[in-house]
């Protein structure tokens, strides 16, 4: 993939991402009485690092692109859902529980669509080893510092 076609995935993916965010949280405002607002700098630049991170996923994962999708639709809905369950529980105010299943049901069309969109536009994956010849060492590793980066921050 040339650096150009990369730029174009990353802007397209992040473009979308953004459009998903904020169809949802109109769709979310309809419903609520406070009305969630959009930062529009920190979307954009949230927007951008995730459509960043979602094409690279979408480059370096192995497998059919409908098994890239899933692993990424997974993957980007599982790090919005941890925070927005965690809004809902620790500040009800700005993100009211009643609207958390919808909010939650939103949010996984949107990151579902947006991963089928970094999977198709981004290049063929690269060969990577498979999880089997990886040793259960390393994938405990490697899976307690993917967890503990959330916990640290």
């Amino acid at each position: 993939m040339t650096r150009l076609l990369a730029v174009r995935a990353v802007l397209a993916v992040s473009a979308s991402f953004f459009l998903g965010r904020f169809l949802a949280a109109a769709t979310v405002g309809a419903l609520a009485s406070p009305s969630p607002a959009l930062a529009l700098p920190s979307e954009l630049t949230a927007s951008l690092l995730v459509g960043a991170t979602l094409v690279w996923l979408a480059r370096l994962i192995g497998g059919s692109s409908a098994s890239r999708v899933v692993v990424i639709g997974v993957a980007a809905f599982g790090s919005v859902a941890a925070v927005m369950i965690a809004g809902s529980a620790f500040a009800p105010t700005l993100s009211p529980p009643a609207v958390l299943p919808i909010a939650l049901l939103t949010q996984l069309g949107v990151s579902f669509v947006v991963a089928a969109i970094a999977v198709a536009l981004a290049a063929p994956p690269r060969l990577v080893p498979h999880v089997s010849n990886t040793s259960l060492g390393s994938l405990v590793g490697r899976l307690f510092a993917a967890s503990s980066v959330y916990v640290i921050a």
